[in-house]
């Protein structure tokens, strides 16, 4: 059974901001349906586009903001398993 020493940290943060990227578009997209249904009430009040413009938006800040998120977050994970590792059970992989 192997056992995992060390774990690199941009490796790991650049795999943990792609997850983070996806699912905040998957978040986003779900965003856009929600905010299109709420345009069709709000044009009743006077307010046009601004629900739909800050949807299609979301699209693309949400997963930029999400993978620099991830990145950071799994850098950090990676980093603190390398300092507990050294004392403390190591993960068994097979």
């Amino acid at each position: 059974m192997a056992e995992i020493k060390k774990l690199d940290l941009v490796s790991f943060g650049v795999a943990m901001g792609v997850i983070t990227a996806i699912l905040s578009f998957i978040y986003a997209l779900l965003l856009v349906i929600g905010l299109g249904s709420l345009a069709g009430m709000l044009t009743s009040y006077g307010i046009q586009g601004f629900s739909v413009a800050f949807g299609l938006a979301s699209l693309i800040v949400m997963p930029i903001v999400g993978f620099i998120g991830g990145f950071v977050g799994g850098v950090i994970n990676a980093l603190i398993y390398n300092l507990l590792v050294v004392k403390w059970v190591r993960i068994r992989a097979e």
